[in-house]
This record gives C-alpha cells, structure tokens and sequence, in this order.
C-alpha cells in the first residue's frame, strides 16, 4: 500500500479486501481484514461439508487451506445464488485433454479455476487459466481481493488480451455471500469511497 493514503482510501482498501464485510474507518483498517475474510471462507467450507460433501474433492497437488476453501465458496454460491444443480458441477475432472479446472459447470461449458496468488503474481495467473479455452465457453478465474487490489492493472491488462483472442476470461472475487465481477467489485468501491468522502464534508 502505498504511503500518503487518506483515512477514507484506506478503509475503502480495507471494505473490498474483507469482502465488504468492514465497515471501519481509520488508519488501522487494512490490519482487520484479514481475519474477516479468512471466516468468510471456513465458513463456505462448513456449508460445503455439511450439506454437499460429495463436491468437496482436494486435487493432487499440495492444496492449501486458502485454495480448498475458495473452492467451497464457488460452490456454494453456483447452487445458491445460481441455482445450479450439484449435478451439473464437477470437481477436479478431467473436462478434456487431461485438463482439470478446480470447478466445471456441465451445462453452462464453464470452467473456473481459484487463484489464492501465493507466491505467484495474479497477473500471471489470470494468463495461465487460457488454456481452458479450448473446452469452455467460459472462464472464471476466482482470486482473494486482496490478490486482486494489489495486481489491478495486470490483471486487466491481461483480462483485456483475453478478450481480443476471443477468449472469454472474467475475473470474479468473493464478496459477502457471492462472486462479483471484477467490474462490479471495482464499481462498489468507488461508490464505497464516495459515500465516505460525502460523510466527511
């Protein structure tokens, strides 16, 4: 972050990063989000395991707790906010070619992939994610808000190269109780920002 920022900018920072669950305003807010976050996505897990066990699938590699959790979080939100079926979600298949997205929506030929950007820049991962194009329709690539904040401009850089391939690429972010589009996210925080500059005069 970088330093001069205003007490609203950084509560704005910190609002998006906990996944609109901060309302705090002050200097210290960035050092509260994580926490929040982090209960946001054990708590997608719980849901996962409790009510849909069968679609809680750890890949092969060294998955971490970040990475299992987000996945719980898509899955949650495709069957509660989209109303897809557990049966048209698969979890770590083979869709085509020995490619395995983290999740794949049968009907709807979408693939998603979560990025915790761990010792990767999300950029980079945004890139990596094209090679579902050939059995997709659609990607979504599902990264933390932080990841993303800290990465905007390659990240739409990269979104937008995608675009001009012909390659369907949304970055979607963990909000609350649903995903949000990247432009939606970025759209709440101005509007967030706004509201904290209108209360200050």
């Amino acid at each position: 972050v970088e330093e001069n920022l205003t007490k609203e900018e950084v509560s704005t920072l910190a609002y998006l990063a906990s996944g609109y669950q901060l309302n705090w305003k002050g200097y210290d807010a960035l050092d509260r989000t994580k926490q929040k976050f982090e209960e946001l996505l054990s708590s997608a897990w719980r849901w996962l395991r409790r009510n849909y066990i069968n679609l809680d699938i750890p890949n092969q590699g060294n998955e971490s707790d970040y990475h299992r959790e987000l996945k719980a979080f898509v899955i949650k939100h495709l069957i509660e906010n989209e109303k897809v079926d557990e049966s048209d979600i698969l979890v770590e298949s083979d869709v085509c070619g020995g490619l395995k997205p983290d999740i794949y929506v049968i009907s709807r030929r979408l693939a998603i992939d979560v990025k915790t950007s761990i010792g990767y820049l999300p950029s980079d991962e945004v890139l990596e994610v094209k090679k579902y194009a050939s059995c997709a329709e659609r990607i979504w690539v599902v990264m933390r808000p932080i990841s993303v904040l800290l990465d905007l401009e390659g990240v739409i850089g990269r979104i937008k190269c995608a675009y001009k391939q012909g390659i369907n690429i949304d970055v979607m972010v963990p909000v609350k109780d649903r995903l949000v589009t990247l432009e939606e996210f970025i759209n709440e925080g101005r509007k967030y920002m706004e509201e904290l500059s209108t209360q200050k005069t």
